[in-house]
């Protein structure tokens, strides 16, 4: 069994570092009600995951022996890089408690994992052309990219919580958004290997 998936998987899951709508919510769980609240949104897109990542393999496998599926590797390299040139445009990490009134924690995750379109596209472009690339190798390999990239998303999204719980400066730090940017050029790395295998589908590489 290849377990390098397993690690692409934990390594494109720093992209949970992303602030975003989600991230948001988790603060304002946390800091509106308590560390619980938080916990709720962050495991939501465990539930609202996975019908996207179902559908966007299903279509991936059927474009697989397309001319356009070199396209699909484009795009999730430039959507790399896109993720990995946003976290330099962080100046500073807003902690926003103004989104909820009443908890109803794990609800209003999941709506907004499903409202996310950064949802829809790193599955479609990202996800599932690496576990499509495994799967052919050895079928439960492709699939350990699944436990690799929640084992590291869902990790940043309950530590976001934690450090919402414990104080609004540490999320706010100077430390933090280092680490961001650290990130950002992790994924814009990363997206090398997308224009990689591309042109390696196009049979240039």
């Amino acid at each position: 069994m290849d377990f390098s998936y397993f690690i692409m998987g934990l390594t494109l899951g720093l992209a949970g570092f992303t602030p975003g709508p989600l991230s948001m919510l988790i603060i304002g769980q946390t800091l509106k009600h308590n560390f619980k609240e938080g916990v709720k949104v962050a495991l939501a897109p465990l539930i609202a995951d996975g019908p996207i990542i179902v559908i966007a393999l299903t279509i991936s496998s059927l474009l697989i022996k397309s001319s356009f599926y070199p396209l699909v590797w484009f795009s999730g390299g430039l959507f790399l890089i896109y993720l990995g040139w946003d976290q330099f445009q962080i100046k500073k990490i807003e902690v926003n408690d103004t989104f909820t009134i009443a908890p109803r924690s794990l609800k209003k995750g999941i709506l907004t994992s499903i409202l996310n379109p950064i949802s829809y596209f790193f599955w479609f472009t990202v996800g599932a052309p690496t576990m499509l690339q495994g799967i052919k190798v050895n079928f439960f390999s492709g699939l350990l990219f699944i436990p690799g990239f929640y084992i590291t998303f869902l990790g940043i999204k309950l530590t976001k919580a934690l450090l919402a719980k414990k104080s609004k400066k540490i999320l706010q730090g100077k430390a933090l958004i280092i680490c961001v940017r650290f990130i950002g050029i992790i994924l814009i790395g990363f997206s090398l290997k997308f224009f990689y295998e591309g042109f390696k589908t196009l049979g240039l590489m």
